[in-house]
């Protein structure tokens, strides 16, 4: 249960902590003026771990409209851009797109669904028999 304990209202800091912009715009940012289609995300400084990092630049640029994809596939973070395609063919109607939430390759030609024959699902390990 939890305990309460009488402060002086002056005493209170009510300035709002922008912490997650101070850590995400850089990352954003930088990724945005490399002009790579797709990035992985270094992390080895040891400030932030793949998964957190993950749900506040996927936070960050769907609040701040980025044309940035957050990925995490086996604990390690990338980003794509959704402005243009990887041949360099631009999408001028990325966030229509984004907030569909159409997956898949998007080209030149439109959007390719990923369907589920193109999806290989991870086999679990066989589980021991007991005896």
């Amino acid at each position: 249960m939890a305990t309460f304990k009488q402060v002086d209202p002056d005493e209170v800091d009510l300035a709002r902590s922008r912490g997650r912009s101070r850590v995400s715009y850089p990352i954003v940012k930088g990724f945005l003026e490399t002009g790579f289609y797709t990035a992985q995300v270094d992390l080895s400084d040891g400030t932030q771990k793949a998964p957190t990092m993950y749900l506040l630049l996927k936070s960050f640029v769907l609040n701040h409209d980025f044309p940035v994809l957050a990925i995490l596939r086996r604990n390690v973070l990338y980003l794509q851009r959704l402005d243009f395609t990887k041949d360099g063919v631009a999408i001028p109607n990325w966030k229509e797109i984004r907030d569909a939430g159409i997956v898949g390759d998007i080209n030149e030609s439109g959007v390719v669904e990923i369907v589920a024959k193109d999806v290989v699902p991870e086999t679990p390990a066989p589980k021991a028999k007991a005896k």
